[in-house]
């Protein structure tokens, strides 16, 4: 009789305890080969995670700048000038800083109307004051006390401001766009942002390579036109003293900043 087509197979299936070994030994590469991809991604990816706080928060110092920036010409539109460095009483003692002048075009008009211009900052009746923190006065990256700021200006003579006096600006004849207005000091330099206190020429020049820098490789800094740049650790002592100077004529050749 002719072999049933449709019968079932007498052959002997596979025995799958022999195949077993190297079925495990298979999944158990997979595993293995899973693993080993997903620690090369984190190697490649954990670099840019650890990058990216620092973005942010040198983005967040840039805006800053620029908000105190665009404060300062409001300022000017009002009164005609900058403001000074800080205002001074009959005798020329400091009272109050520039970054207090500010705060009305900071959409700090409550905290403004707190303080007596008459006395000065550090005035008992300013204690609550001297200790809010004003955000746009604080770098996100500065290790920072309460009330401290690392923004300041360039206090010289021939600086944008200068203590007791505004300034004009058609006074900055090197160029808006070529002078430094505001600049962003180190942590261990930093000060109360209500003191009538700001750099000089000696601790602009000194953030440098030599320095602890708040951000990587650098600082900001505001310029009178209202645009920021950063200035890297490496920029030469030279451009530093041609950028805060208002009527230098610098022969300096400009340095182009990231």
């Amino acid at each position: 009789m002719t072999e049933n087509p449709f019968e079932a197979s007498s052959a002997t299936p596979p025995n799958d305890a022999a195949t077993s070994p190297i079925r495990f030994k298979t999944k158990l590469f997979r595993v293995f080969l899973g693993v080993a991809i997903g620690f090369v991604l984190l190697g490649f990816f954990l670099p840019v995670t650890r990058r990216a706080p620092e973005a942010a928060r040198r983005m967040q110092c840039s805006n800053n700048v620029k908000q105190i920036l665009l404060a300062m010409h409001n300022y000017e539109s009002r009164y005609g000038e900058l403001p000074p460095a800080c205002t001074v009483d009959m005798n020329g003692n400091p009272l109050h800083s520039w970054r207090t002048l500010l705060l009305p075009y900071l959409e700090q008009d409550d905290l403004y109307a707190k303080i007596d211009l008459s006395k000065a900052w550090n005035d008992p009746i300013h204690n609550e004051v001297r200790l809010t923190e004003v955000s746009i006065f604080r770098c996100p990256a500065a290790k920072l006390s309460q009330g401290f700021t690392t923004y300041m200006t360039v206090v010289a003579p021939n600086s944008c401001l200068r203590s007791g006096l505004g300034r004009k600006l058609r006074d900055v004849v090197d160029g808006s766009m070529d002078t430094v207005l505001v600049f962003e000091s180190d942590s261990a330099n930093a000060i109360p942002w209500m003191s009538p206190q700001d750099g000089d020429l000696k601790l602009f020049l000194a953030t440098n390579a030599k320095q602890k820098q708040t951000h990587q490789r650098g600082r900001h800094a505001g310029f009178v036109d209202g645009h920021v740049e950063f200035l890297t650790s490496d920029t030469s002592d030279e451009t530093l003293r041609s950028i805060v100077t208002i009527d230098q004529n610098d022969d300096a050749r400009r340095e182009s900043f990231p």
